[in-house]
C-alpha cells in the first residue's frame, strides 16, 4: 500500500470506505508530516490538532457503523485562513484581524463538515490576499519544490500544504489567480470555479464580483471529489460522461493564441511544454483551433478598476479606525480604491458584461479555452517580489467568471513544475475537470512528489526574508530607483496596475 500521505483523496477514500485505514490512521500521516517539516515550509497559519481529533473518531464511530458520507468522510481537508471555522481566528495574516474569533463557520467549512471532512487546520495567505510574500502574522510560505522559489499567490499556503503532502486537499480564494497561480508553481491541480458557484458568506473579501471560492489538490479527479462537496449551485453539478472514459473525442479546445504569442509571452521551456501539451490534448481525440479573445491587457485593466473600489468598500472602517496595523502595501492597494471614480467604475462594469458577451461568442465554437498557466517557472523568492495581481493568463477568468483549471504538464530544466490552464463555459465545470483529468492519466511525467528530507538541512541556510521584498525588472516592474524598498514596492504597484478610465 502506498504511504497515507502520499495518497490522492480518491485513494483515501477508498480504503477508508473499505476499512484498510482509519481517520486516525491518516489524520496522524499528515500530521506527523506537517510538524516534521512546517519549522521550514510555512504552510499552517494554525494546525487544529485538538479539534481536528475529535472529528478524526467521530469520522471512525460513523465509518465503523456503516454511516459512509461520501468520498470525504474522514479525509483531512485544509481551509485557507480566510474561512471562518467556528471558534478559531480568522486572521488573514493581518495585524487588524488578528484578534478576530470566528461565530460560526463559513458556508465552505459548513458544507465540508457535512461531507464529513477533518478539517486539519488554516493554511497561511498573504496579508488579506492582497499582500506580498513578506512576514505580517506569519512569516512567508516557502515552495516545496525549492524553498528558495515563490509559491505564488495568496492560496501559496494551500498549494504549498497539498504538494508537501501536509493535506491531501484544501479550499482558497481566487480573485486574480490566487488559486491557479500557486497550484500551477507548486505543482499541484488547482480550480477556480464558475462564479457564485461556491458560497463565499463566511470568507475574508476582496471583490464580490471578482472573488471565487475553490479547491486545490493534487489531481482533478480531487478537485472534482472537492467541488461536489462545497458547490451551492445545482446547475454546475451537470455530470459529463466522456466517450471510452479518457478519450477527449469530439471535444473542441480553442487555443487563446494571442494570449502567449502577443500579449505576454512565456519562456521558451514553458511554450515548448504548452506545445507537447496540446499534442497530448490532439492524441486524446480532441479537436484543436486557434482562438483571439480580447486582448489580457483589456481585462487586467477593467479589473483593477473593479477590484480595487470594491476591495476598499469592505475594508474603508478598519482602515481608518486602525491603519497601523495594515501593511504599507495593503494600505497602498486599498487606497487605489478611492482614486476609481464611481463613473469610471459603472463604465467598467458595462465594458466587463460586453467582453463577457464576445466571450461567450466566441466559444459557441470552442469547448474549452487552452493557455498556459504561467509565463515562467517560480521565480526566485528573495528576489521577485510576487506581484498577485499582475499580468498573467489567468484573471481574465475572474472578469468573465468562467471554470477554470491549472493542471501539472512537465518540468523546467530547473526541475520545477510547469503547468496548462484549461477554461470552459459558465457552469460546464465538470467538462473542464474531465479534461484536466484525462490529460493527467495521459501524461508520464507526473507523478512524483517533492522530495521534503533535504529541506531540514538547507533549513539553517535560508535567513529571515527582508520586509518587504524589493522588486527588480524581473518582476516586469518599471519604476524610479528609491534607497527605500517600501516606496519602490509601492510605485511598482501603482504603475503595473493602471487604473485610468475605460474609453465605452
Amino acid at each position: 500500500m502506498e504511504a497515507i500521505h502520499e495518497m490522492t483523496i480518491a485513494q483515501l477514500s477508498f480504503n477508508l470506505k473499505s476499512k484498510e485505514i482509519s481517520p486516525r490512521d491518516v489524520l496522524q500521516s499528515f500530521m506527523s508530516r506537517a510538524k516534521k517539516y512546517d519549522r521550514v515550509l510555512n504552510v499552517y497559519a494554525e494546525l487544529l490538532e485538538e479539534s481536528a481529533v475529535g472529528e478524526a473518531l467521530q469520522a471512525e464511530r460513523e465509518i465503523t457503523a456503516g454511516q459512509w458520507r461520501g468520498p470525504l468522510h474522514g479525509v483531512p481537508i485544509g481551509l485557507k485562513d480566510v474561512f471562518d471555522v467556528k471558534g478559531f481566528r480568522t486572521a488573514g495574516n493581518c495585524r487588524a484581524f488578528s484578534d478576530h474569533i470566528a461565530m460560526s463557520d463559513s458556508d465552505v467549512t459548513a458544507a465540508l463538515r457535512k461531507a464529513g471532512t477533518i478539517i486539519i487546520g488554516k493554511a497561511t495567505t498573504m496579508e488579506l490576499a492582497l499582500g506580498d510574500v513578506h512576514d505580517v502574522l506569519h512569516p512567508p510560505v516557502r515552495n516545496p519544490w525549492d524553498i528558495t522559489r515563490d509559491p505564488g499567490a495568496s492560496s501559496s499556503g494551500p498549494a504549498a500544504g497539498v504538494a508537501a503532502c501536509f493535506f491531501p486537499g484544501a479550499v482558497g480564494t481566487d480573485t486574480g489567480s490566487s488559486i491557479r497561480q500557486p497550484a500551477a508553481l507548486c505543482g499541484v491541480a488547482g480550480f477556480k470555479p464558475t462564479y457564485e458557484a461556491v458560497s463565499r458568506r463566511g470568507t475574508l473579501p476582496i471583490s464580490f464580483t471578482m472573488d471565487h471560492c475553490g479547491p486545490l489538490a493534487w489531481s482533478s479527479e480531487d478537485c472534482r471529489l472537492l467541488l461536489d462537496a462545497i458547490a451551492s449551485d445545482a446547475r454546475i453539478k451537470r455530470k459529463v460522461a466522456l466517450t471510452n472514459g479518457t478519450k477527449l473525442n469530439g471535444v473542441r479546445i480553442g487555443l487563446v493564441r494571442n494570449f502567449y504569442d502577443e500579449d505576454l509571452l512565456p519562456d521558451d521551456e514553458v511554450r515548448a511544454c504548452f506545445d507537447a501539451g496540446v499534442k497530448v490534448f490532439r492524441s486524446l481525440g480532441a479537436k484543436i483551433a486557434e482562438i483571439r479573445l480580447p486582448s489580457l491587457q483589456e481585462f487586467l485593466h477593467l479589473a483593477n478598476l473593479i477590484w480595487r473600489p470594491e476591495a476598499l468598500a469592505f475594508y474603508r472602517q478598519r482602515l481608518c479606525e486602525d491603519p497601523q496595523r495594515f501593511s504599507a502595501l495593503v494600505t497602498a492597494r486599498l487606497e487605489g480604491g478611492d482614486e476609481v471614480s464611481a463613473h469610471d467604475y459603472i463604465n467598467a462594469l458595462r465594458r466587463r458584461a460586453k467582453l463577457i458577451h464576445d466571450v461567450e461568442i466566441i466559444m459557441r465554437d470552442v469547448d474549452i479555452l487552452l493557455t498556459p498557466s504561467c509565463p515562467s517557472d517560480a521565480p526566485i523568492l528573495e528576489r521577485d517580489a510576487t506581484l498577485a495581481f499582475s499580468v498573467n493568463y489567468q484573471r481574465p477568468f475572474n472578469i468573465t467568471g468562467q471554470p477554470a483549471l491549472s493542471v501539472f504538464s512537465g518540468f523546467s530544466r530547473a526541475g520545477l513544475p510547469l503547468a496548462i490552464q484549461i477554461v470552459g463555459r459558465c457552469y460546464e465545470d465538470d467538462l473542464v475537470l474531465r479534461v484536466g483529468e484525462a490529460f493527467e492519466k495521459a501524461t508520464s511525467a507526473r507523478r512524483h512528489r517533492p522530495v521534503l528530507e533535504s529541506l531540514l538541512k538547507s533549513e539553517q541556510s535560508i535567513g529571515k526574508m527582508s520586509s518587504p521584498v524589493p522588486i527588480t525588472d524581473d518582476s516586469r516592474a518599471r519604476f524610479a530607483k528609491s534607497n527605500d524598498d517600501a516606496t519602490n514596492f509601492i510605485r511598482a504597484e501603482r504603475m503595473e496596475l493602471s487604473i485610468e478610465p475605460v474609453v465605452l
